[in-house]
C-alpha cells in the first residue's frame, strides 16, 4: 500500500484525493525543473539550491510508486557503485569509532564507492553528499543544512593481518550563523557551560541577550570542515585476534579547540573481545550534534577513557558493555563524568 506521509497543504487546502495531491505536485516539480535549467545559466549557485528543493518531491514519488526501490543501488565494472536515497554510512572509520558520525545516523542522499582490488590490496575512494538538516519543512525552512564529503583509502592484507588507513574531508554546509534547531528541533544551549554559551559542547552565540531565557535563539558560531586521517592494523596469534587503531580529526575552518582523537586496541578471543581507548573531542573539533551521542557524555568539550567488553554469541547478535570515565566541560567549566553504557544488538 502507498505511504501517505508526504501528502501536504496545497494554497491553505489539503486534498482528500490523493490523485489530486499527486497531480498538483507534478505541475509544481515541472516548475520547479523548468526554473533549474534558468537558474543553471543565470546562477549556478542559486540553481543548487533550487535542486535541493526537489528532494522532497523525489521522495514522494518513490515512496509512492515505488516501495521497494526506495534507495538507489547500482554497481558498475568490478570496483564501482552508486546509492542513492536512504543509505548507509559510506564512510570508513577505523574500528568503527564514532568521533565524526554517530552510528545512528540516517544518511539521505547520494553515495559514490570506487573500490579497485589487486592480490593482496585495494584501494578505496568514497565520496557523498547529504541533506542533514532535520528541521525541514517544505518552503518554511530555515536553513538548507548539508554535508559533502569524501575519504581516500588503502588497505593491505596478509595471511594473519591487515593495515587500512585513510584520509578524509568532510564539509558541513551552511552551519555557521545559522539556529541551532536546524541541527536539532528540541536544541537547546548546556545549562552547565555557564557563563560561555555552548550547544552540546559547540560554540554558539545568542541574538539579544537580554531577552528572557526562553525567548533567546541561539545560533553557530563556527563553521565546520573537519579532516580526518586514521589507520587501524590487526594480527592474528593462533586464535588471538589484536588490533591497535587511531583516528585524528580537526576543524580546518578555525585555529583553536579544534582537535579531536580516539586511540585505542582491543583483543578478541573467540566470542569475547575486550578494548581501550582514549579520546579527546576539544570544543569545535567536530560538529556536537553528529558525534557520538554517548562517549564521555555525548558532544564535544571533554576528554577521557572508554573500556568495553563485547560478547557475540552468534554473528548477528552482540552485547556490548561501555564505561566511560572522562572530564567535561574542559575548555568551560570542567567537572568529572563517569558512565556505564550496555548495549543489545541483533541484526537480520
Amino acid at each position: 500500500a502507498p505511504n501517505f506521509k508526504f501528502i501536504i497543504s496545497w494554497k491553505g487546502k489539503r486534498f482528500n484525493s490523493c490523485i489530486h495531491d499527486i497531480w498538483m505536485r507534478g505541475v509544481r516539480l515541472h516548475f520547479i525543473k523548468v526554473d533549474l535549467r534558468l537558474q543553471l545559466i543565470q546562477c549556478p549557485i542559486k540553481a543548487i539550491y533550487k535542486f535541493i528543493q526537489l528532494r522532497e518531491f523525489i521522495a514522494f514519488y518513490f515512496d509512492f510508486f515505488f516501495p521497494i526501490f526506495r534507495t538507489l543501488d547500482w554497481h558498475f565494472f568490478d570496483f564501482g557503485s552508486v546509492w542513492a536515497g536512504r543509505v548507509a554510512n559510506p564512510f570508513w572509520a577505523p574500528n568503527k569509532v564514532q568521533t565524526v558520525f554517530d552510528a545512528d545516523l540516517a544518511f539521505e542522499g547520494l553515495a559514490f564507492k570506487w573500490e579497485p582490488k589487486w592480490s593482496t590490496s585495494n584501494a578505496f575512494f568514497n565520496l557523498g553528499a547529504f541533506i542533514i538538516s532535520e528541521n525541514y519543512s517544505a518552503g518554511r525552512d530555515q536553513v538548507d543544512a548539508g554535508l559533502f564529503g569524501y575519504q581516500l583509502g588503502y588497505a593491505l592484507k596478509g595471511e594473519d593481518w591487515s593495515w587500512i588507513s585513510h584520509f578524509s574531508n568532510h564539509y558541513f554546509l551552511n552551519v555557521k550563523n545559522q539556529l541551532i534547531t536546524n541541527a536539532e528541533k528540541s536544541a537547546k544551549v548546556d545549562p552547565y557551560s555557564y557563563p560561555f554559551d555552548r550547544y552540546r559542547g559547540n560554540t554558539v552565540f545568542v541574538d539579544d541577550p537580554a531577552l528572557p531565557a526562553d525567548q533567546r535563539k541561539y545560533y553557530f558560531s563556527n563553521p565546520y570542515i573537519i579532516l580526518g586521517f586514521g589507520s587501524e592494523i590487526k594480527k592474528r596469534v593462533g586464535p588471538v585476534e589484536v588490533l591497535g587503531f587511531f583516528e585524528f580529526n580537526r576543524n580546518d575552518a578555525i585555529r583553536a579547540q579544534n582537535a579531536a582523537h580516539e586511540i585505542g586496541s582491543s583483543i578478541r578471543w573467540r566470542v569475547l573481545q575486550i578494548s581501550a581507548s582514549s579520546i579527546l573531542k576539544q570544543t569545535d573539533s567536530v560538529f556536537a550534534a553528529f558525534t557520538d551521542s554517548d562517549t564521555n557524555g555525548g558532544g564535544t568539550d571533554n576528554a577521557g577513557y572508554r573500556y568495553s567488553i563485547f560478547l557475540q554469541p552468534a554473528k548477528n547478535v552482540t552485547l556490548a558493555l561501555h564505561r566511560f570515565i572522562a572530564k567535561r566541560g574542559v575548555d568551560t567549566v570542567p567537572r568529572d563524568f563517569s558512565g556505564t553504557h550496555c548495549d543489545f544488538s541483533v541484526s537480520f
